[in-house]
């Protein structure tokens, strides 16, 4: 993906990096990666936006999340943007069933989950279609019954903005 936004930004003259002033609006959409799901976007006036996700997380279970992103950045060409982003947010979950590749000997007792994220992307947000195109890393610590852990959400993001 990355390479691809470089050969259409040779297209354009010189990049322009400024702060990002789009018009509040949703997009919906689904996360590619760990975890896979649906996303709710609404990026609000400004740089900010919220994000919502319902994911199928770990093992199986299932995960609810809320992101808060900070706009931290835009580079503008002819046919797309560039989005650079941070964020954190709060998330609760359920395992179900198998938890691991040892599935046989590793069985989860359906805990509840909870923890924070701390999400760091980049958005390609096209400019001939209402579609964007985002990665995500967000590293994240989670709370059970059981102990704590430590996360690692890694992600492709596909949007449709409505």
């Amino acid at each position: 993906m990355l390479l691809c936004t470089a050969a259409l930004g040779r297209e354009t003259q010189a990049p322009v990096r400024e702060q990002l002033e789009r018009p509040g609006r949703w997009a919906l959409g689904f996360t590619l990666g760990d975890p896979f799901g649906l996303s709710i976007k609404r990026y609000l006036r400004g740089a900010n936006a919220i994000d919502f996700n319902l994911a199928l997380a770990y093992g199986p279970g299932v995960r609810f999340g809320v992101d808060w992103l900070w706009g931290l950045g835009i580079e503008r060409h002819r046919k797309f943007d560039i989005d650079v982003y941070m964020g954190v947010g709060p998330f609760i979950g359920s395992f179900r069933g198998p938890c691991s590749p040892l599935f046989f000997t590793d069985r989860c007792n359906g805990d509840v989950y909870v923890g924070g994220r701390v999400p760091f992307g980049a958005e390609i947000l096209l400019k001939e279609a209402p579609l964007t195109l985002g990665l995500e890393l967000a590293p994240g610590l989670g709370f059970a019954p059981g102990g704590a852990g430590f996360l690692l959400d890694f992600l492709l993001a596909v949007r449709w903005l409505l």
